[in-house]
């Protein structure tokens, strides 16, 4: 579990940029329906608050949020990097 990306995925889940609030959305729905029948979602079956990866340790929604992170099992791939992330943010900002 990296820090970062924890930070990342709560402040999506919490307070998502205006212009990014669409694409995170349709991002974490696609990565949910993924993790729902994951044999390492600690809450198999269902996704709430208090569903975890077994495997990274990591609560899903956020996670699923976080545009730069990526499954440890390979089922689902990051969007981006932080630092492509922090540079589009910038270049939006300017804009």
């Amino acid at each position: 579990m990296k820090i970062k990306e924890v930070l990342e995925g709560w402040g999506n889940h919490l307070f998502p940029k205006e212009e990014l609030k669409e694409a995170i959305l349709e991002v974490s729905d696609k990565r949910l329906k993924i993790c729902l029948s994951c044999e390492q979602n600690s809450t198999f079956a269902r996704i709430n608050l208090t569903s975890t990866c077994k495997s990274c340790g990591c609560n899903l929604i956020p996670k699923s949020k976080c545009l730069s992170c990526h499954c440890p099992l390979d089922k689902w791939k990051a969007i981006t990097s932080q630092e492509k992330d922090s540079e589009i943010s910038k270049d939006i900002e300017g804009l």
